[in-house]
């Protein structure tokens, strides 16, 4: 738990959690969900749209998909 926990770079209080969550997902939705994060993070760094649409757009996308 420690080691994963300093991989992560989390508290290893969550890693019992975050580990039984992640097993509800494919590892092509996993991978899938972090790609749309990293974008969204791009895009709230680097675009003029409010910032409460980008997020908006992100949530809806990793629900619906």
């Amino acid at each position: 738990r420690m080691s994963m926990a300093r991989l992560l770079g989390v508290n290893p209080f969550f890693v019992d959690n975050y580990l039984s969550q992640a097993r509800l997902f494919s590892g092509t939705e996993l991978k899938s969900g972090f790609k749309k994060l990293y974008t969204t993070d791009k895009l709230l760094k680097s675009s003029r749209l409010p910032k409460i649409t980008i997020l908006e757009r992100c949530v809806r996308e990793l629900i619906t998909n």
